[in-house]
């Protein structure tokens, strides 16, 4: 289906709602409210968003619904008859839905002009269709808070070393699982989907360990300090696990944290586990090509020779001739 910008009605259209679901996502994200005071009501207006269809609405209410405000992913709540106001559809109220669906995209619900860059959202809702059903529950039940969706979308994937500006937390998880699934075809028996979701979640955890300060820069949280995105990563996965009806297999659960936590030189002493699956060995190789052409692009000089130095690695050297 089509974006749809607006839907074409006039104050005389009349559309049954048993319609409605053939031609509407079921989930929006909440781009902007606007609620003022209507004798003993409030007249709300607000704009809502999903890649198939942008809709403006209206509705009143005694009280607005927690929950409702900007960011949140909402569901509409149509009435039987469908009437439109000043260009704006007619209906009952907004509720935001608590428990996490299946198979919505998330990224279907990013405008990408708030969030990050257009061709970055597309890249990583290519990524979301191509996985799983049950894995993608899993991604939508840790991100189905709004707040810490958008920071994963707007955080650092560094404080100073690869992907280290706004963005770059997604930029780094795409490039990430795009070099991974590149990896995998080359596998015989690399399950594709636990790379995915892997290299999707890797990092996820920095969704939380970076806070913006007021002068622009950033920082690490308290959480940051004193537990790290490893391990707040394996807290997101098993509260979702535990309280979302995610369908995971045993097998495919402790499989995802091992691919997650083993590590090839993890000394005996930390309880650390070496890695064991080729899924594990994937993820961790794709994840420093992506850090390394990141600081290589950045540090590279624009014509070829030396470029500049890190304080985590060489300056590059980049041949003129790049033919």
């Amino acid at each position: 289906m089509g974006a749809i910008s607006t839907l074409p009605l006039t104050p005389q259209t009349r559309v049954p709602v048993r319609r409605l679901p053939d031609l509407l996502p079921t989930v929006f994200r909440l781009i902007d409210l606007e609620v003022e005071r209507d004798g003993e009501v409030y007249r709300c207006m607000a704009n809502l968003y999903h890649r198939q269809a942008t809709l403006s609405v209206t509705w009143y209410a005694s009280v607005v619904s927690p929950g409702v405000e900007v960011g949140a992913l909402v569901r509409p709540d149509f009435p039987i008859v469908m009437r439109s106001e000043a260009g704006r559809l007619i209906i009952q109220g907004l509720s935001v839905p608590q428990e996490p669906e299946r198979d919505l995209n998330l990224f279907d619900t990013v405008r990408p002009e708030r969030w990050n860059e257009p061709r970055l959202i597309e890249r990583a809702r290519d990524l979301m269709d191509e996985l799983p059903s049950a894995f993608r529950h899993l991604f939508n039940a840790i991100f189905w808070d709004f707040r810490r969706f958008a920071r994963f979308c707007v955080n650092p994937a560094s404080l100073s070393n690869h992907h280290a500006y706004r963005g770059g937390l997604l930029e780094h998880t795409v490039a990430t699982a795009e070099i991974a699934l590149m990896l995998c075809d080359r596998s015989k028996h690399a399950n594709r989907g636990l790379v995915l979701v892997a290299a999707l979640l890797h990092d996820a955890g920095k969704a939380d360990e970076y806070l913006r300060s007021g002068d622009g820069t950033w920082t690490l949280t308290d959480r940051g300090r004193l537990i790290g995105h490893d391990c707040t990563v394996i807290e997101w996965i098993a509260a979702a696990a535990a309280n979302c009806g995610i369908d995971l297999r045993q097998e495919g659960y402790q499989a995802l944290l091992h691919v997650l936590t083993a590590r090839t030189n993890a000394p005996e002493w930390l309880g650390i586990r070496k890695t064991a699956m080729i899924e594990n060995e994937i993820v961790s190789v794709a994840d420093r090509m992506s850090g390394h052409i990141d600081l290589h692009d950045g540090l590279a000089a624009a014509v070829g020779g030396w470029g500049l130095r890190h304080h985590h690695r060489p300056a590059p050297f980049t041949l003129a001739d790049r033919g």
